[in-house]
This record gives C-alpha cells, sequence and structure tokens, in this order.
C-alpha cells in the first residue's frame, strides 16, 4: 500500500496513477496519458474516474458512488496475491 498526494487544483487534462511494468512505454507522440495506454500499465484516471488498460476505457471507479470527487490523498492497494489494484 501507497499513498498518493495530488491536489485537485494541481490536475491537469491527464491526471492518471497507476502501475506499469518495466515494459511499458515511457514515451508517446501526442497528448496522450501514459498509464494505461499499453497492455503493460493500468491507470485510474483521477478527474474522469476512468480505468484505462491497453488503451481502452473499462469504466467508471468507484461506479456506486455518484458524485464522488477523488481527494488530494489517496491510498493504493496493491494485492500479488489476488492480482487486484484498489
Amino acid at each position: 500500500m501507497w499513498e498518493i498526494l495530488w491536489e485537485r487544483e494541481e490536475r491537469g487534462s491527464y491526471a492518471v496513477v497507476g502501475v506499469a511494468t518495466p515494459r511499458a512505454p515511457l514515451q508517446t507522440m501526442g497528448f496522450l496519458p501514459l498509464v494505461g495506454l499499453s497492455e503493460q500499465s493500468w491507470g485510474w484516471d483521477l478527474v474522469s474516474k476512468r480505468l484505462w488498460h491497453n488503451g481502452k476505457d473499462l469504466g467508471v471507479y468507484p461506479e456506486k458512488i455518484p458524485g464522488f470527487v477523488v481527494p488530494d490523498s489517496i491510498h493504493v492497494v496493491l494485492d500479488m496475491d489476488k492480482k487486484t489494484l484498489g
């Protein structure tokens, strides 16, 4: 588990956090978020609350809390046994 501090006022167009393997690309052409762009990374956009993997929109997280705003401080939990990120 780790904490991410990112103030809402400081988030831009692509405020995406996540995890990636060492094979994930570190650069791309154009203005795109890198985390979640390839099959080697998984990302969560803190503004739109959309989940991304392999360049595909996987839906909203959390989906059952309408009006949810991601706070300035979030905790990320990686469960290697269950292969989940929350």
